[in-house]
């Protein structure tokens, strides 16, 4: 069964293209923190960084899309007034 409501606020949101921007911003601040912080000194292990990369991009993504959304919720409260 699909909920309607739910797609609509979804597309209303555009939660797809908030989480788009959400993990693409956090997955280029992952790259640049493991680039600046493992590769550049020559850390000892770059392999295990590897998942701590990984880690901070989900994790960011997630939080980033879900600020994104809340953003666009404001507005179109704001929108609607």
């Amino acid at each position: 069964m699909v909920d309607t409501d739910a797609d609509s606020l979804i597309g209303a949101l555009e939660v797809r293209k908030q989480a788009l921007r959400g993990f693409s911003l956090a997955g280029l601040l992952a790259v640049g923190v493991y680039v600046l912080f493992v590769l550049v000194p020559g850390g000892r292990s770059p392999g295990l960084y590897l998942v701590l990369t990984f880690v901070l991009a989900v994790s960011g993504g997630l939080l980033l899309t879900t600020v994104l959304a809340l953003g666009a919720a404001y507005r179109l409260t704001r929108r609607t007034e």
